[in-house]
């Protein structure tokens, strides 16, 4: 679900994106205020989809994933280039994200979602316990752990 959300995201596909989100989803950008809501989530959304592009080759790893009973955390390391929208500007970016998913009716949501970007692209972090699965997802490739799949869009 996590890396579908991130498919939608590099497609541009708004309401796919705001689809994976709860109503009562909150967006935590690094070093800016909390956007509470799935109203305003879709603003910033906007606003981010303007500015810049995901190019295709993105990768993303998911270094960890706990559920506990209708909650899950994942937390992703991902490689991408971005295109600036407004100078074409194009940047190799490593972001690192955290999602806190929540289960309702039989759905798992994301509830509340964090990032922020490393300089350096080129080193990539190991997990944070020795010998930890980390679950590559590029062009289609499958993995789930508590009911959380990565699949390609």
């Amino acid at each position: 679900m996590v890396f579908s959300y991130f498919a939608a995201f590099g497609a541009a596909d708004l309401d796919a994106i705001l689809s994976y989100h709860a109503d009562e989803a909150a967006y935590l950008p690094a070093g800016l205020p909390t956007v509470p809501g799935k109203e305003a989530n879709a603003d910033v959304y906007r606003q981010t989809l303007a500015s810049i592009r995901i190019l295709p080759g993105a990768r993303s790893t998911a270094e960890d994933v706990i559920g506990i009973g209708g909650f899950a955390w994942v937390r992703t390391d991902s490689h991408a280039d971005v295109v600036d929208l407004s100078t074409g500007e194009q940047s190799a970016q490593r972001i690192r994200e955290i999602v806190l998913l929540r289960n309702s009716s039989q759905s798992w949501k994301i509830w509340r979602y964090m990032f922020n970007t490393v300089d350096g692209n080129e080193n990539r972090p190991t997990p944070l316990r020795d010998g930890a699965p980390a679950w590559e997802c590029a062009g289609g490739g499958v993995a789930a752990y508590v009911d959380i799949a990565c699949t390609a869009a």
